[in-house]
């Protein structure tokens, strides 16, 4: 069952056409993220997240994509649905696109339809990597390095809901902006009672060229390898926070695939390799995008450095600075947690606690 509360019985009599399902609870886990997205992204596409009108013209689709996305994720961690049929996950991700269509309409949506299925499929493969590792580190096998190279491709997939969001919300704004130049060209030609027919179809030809061209090149994502590269950072840094809670919960994290497969001696050292490796690819694209975007590079630091005075997860870390910290502060310090060699002895010492508090 993918949605606990709804009978697959009930699925089938509501049809293909009742969309994908969402709760309160997915609603209330998406609101987080929202939130990060909004603060971070809107910038990108010339949006101001301070600003009411700004954000409440695009939450809708973004807040459905991503409880929808919230709800999947919930099923695939939750151990009761260990058996279910991904496929169930693609026909709601199908599900999602199509009211997603519905929304923003065939001419904005078939735009970003198909970086939007790429984004999507990707979400689809970290899923697929993350069942297959994590029971494979419950029961502490040994993983090998073609195990640790697709781990290290899973924690890269695992910000597809970002990158989707930001599709999501690019197909919003150029919906939005389309609406506002119709909407001028309809007062223009209200105020302006005298036209010629040649000028108007002329008018009219030149706003619909513009606009195709303008949705011409949807692959190229505003400032998109940045993003991601600033995702991988981000999601390093929220595996080494949760480290601790993932081991006992047994969470797939990316540094316990390090710590099994490096050993714990070695760990830290590895993972400090990775990092710096992430900080230097950030740094790169980072200088590329304050010579070419000034005024954005530093609204987008401003932002970073927020996230980090807010002690956000996933965005603020202590500890000695890496490589690239003295030339971008943004990047905060990094903190390795001390390994743990015996997960087993971790988990049973950490419900042997729980029992006593309560």
């Amino acid at each position: 069952m993918l949605f606990p509360q709804i009978e697959r019985a009930q699925l089938a009599r509501m049809g293909p056409s009742a969309g994908p399902r969402i709760t309160l609870h997915g609603l209330t886990r998406a609101r987080s993220t929202l939130e990060d997205f909004v603060s971070s992204y809107f910038m990108f596409h010339g949006l101001d997240p301070t600003k009411p009108t700004d954000v409440f013209a695009h939450l809708p689709a973004l807040a459905f994509c991503e409880a929808v996305i919230y709800e999947l994720d919930d099923a695939n961690e939750d151990v009761q649905y260990g058996e279910t049929d991904m496929k169930d996950v693609k026909d709601t991700f199908e599900n999602l696109m199509r009211r997603l269509e519905e929304h923003f309409g065939e001419e904005h949506f078939r735009f970003v339809e198909t970086p939007l299925r790429r984004e999507l499929s990707q979400g689809l493969e970290y899923w697929e990597l993350e069942r297959r590792l994590g029971p494979m580190l419950a029961a502490g096998t040994r993983l090998t390095d073609e195990d640790m190279a697709h781990s290290l491709d899973a924690v890269k997939k695992k910000s597809f809901d970002y990158r989707a969001l930001n599709l999501v919300l690019l197909a919003s704004v150029r919906k939005r902006r389309k609406e506002a130049r119709d909407e001028e060209t309809r007062r223009r030609g209200t105020n302006h009672h005298v036209s010629t027919g040649t000028n108007h179809h002329a008018a009219t030809a030149t706003a619909s060229e513009e606009h195709v061209a303008i949705l011409r090149h949807v692959d190229d994502v505003p400032h998109g390898h940045f993003l991601a590269a600033s995702e991988l950072l981000v999601e390093l840094s929220d595996d080494l926070y949760d480290y601790e809670e993932d081991v006992a919960s047994t969470a797939f994290n990316f540094y316990r695939c390090v710590v099994n497969h490096r050993g714990a001696e070695a760990a830290p050292a590895e993972m400090a390799k990775v990092i710096q490796a992430a900080e230097r690819e950030y740094t790169r694209l980072d200088d590329q995008l304050g010579r070419e975007n000034p005024e954005l590079a530093r609204r987008y630091r401003e932002r970073c450095a927020e996230a980090t005075s807010e002690g956000l997860p996933g965005r603020q870390v202590s500890g000695e600075p890496t490589g690239a910290h003295e030339q971008h502060p943004r990047l905060g310090k990094w903190e390795i947690p001390a390994p743990i060699a015996d997960e087993r002895a971790y988990r049973e010492e950490v419900m042997k606690t729980r029992r006593e508090m309560e």
